[in-house]
């Protein structure tokens, strides 16, 4: 039986070990001793392992980055209050999908055209497997917020210097680089 991970809060997994039960086999092993030879054995044993939980930090698939996004909770909130598209204590979700567009572009001009992009993509990647129908609507409209930014920021947002790199790499160093290094 393998054991069972689920999210708590938002950084640290709950991971839960079951009971086991396993046999030790019967082993024969050899101890020196003032110059004697002892010669031990140990009888096969039964061991039953009771279950247990433990919480731990999520720190992603390893070699993969980070999985988690850091959140700012109500940064983008504060900013469509600040720049009128909402009153205070109402949510993202009350911008209509009319105005989404107007308001992403007024928020890249505030913060910059990245970390406003990167706002609504945490939004898409934290509810991308979520299937109800309100969380799928919200999902479309962030992608749509999402996607003006990109439309018109595009060279911003784009690593120009990685991606000049990349190509003036000969295919034998593109192949080193890329994940597990094996050509």
């Amino acid at each position: 039986m393998r054991r069972r991970v689920s999210r708590r809060r938002q950084r640290r997994l709950r991971v839960e070990v079951p009971p086991t039960t396993f046999r030790l086999p019967a082993k024969t092993y050899t101890i020196v001793r003032n110059g004697r030879v002892i010669v031990v054995h140990r009888p096969a044993q039964v061991v039953h392992r009771r279950g247990y939980t433990y919480y731990r930090r999520d720190v992603g698939r390893p070699g993969r980055g980070k999985k988690v996004i850091r959140l700012r909770p109500g940064a983008m909130t504060k900013w469509a209050v600040r720049l009128g598209y909402i009153n205070e204590g109402q949510r993202i979700d009350d911008i209509p999908l009319s105005r989404i567009d107007d308001f992403a572009l007024d928020l890249a001009k505030a913060v910059g055209p990245r970390r406003a992009w990167r706002m609504f993509h945490a939004q898409v990647v934290l509810r991308r497997n979520r299937r109800e129908p309100e969380i799928v609507r919200f999902r479309r409209k962030m992608e749509k917020a999402r996607d003006a930014i990109a439309a018109a920021y595009e060279s911003e947002l784009a690593p120009r210097e990685a991606i000049e790199a990349w190509k003036r790499m000969s295919p034998l160093e593109r192949a080193r680089r890329r994940p597990g290094g094996r050509i």
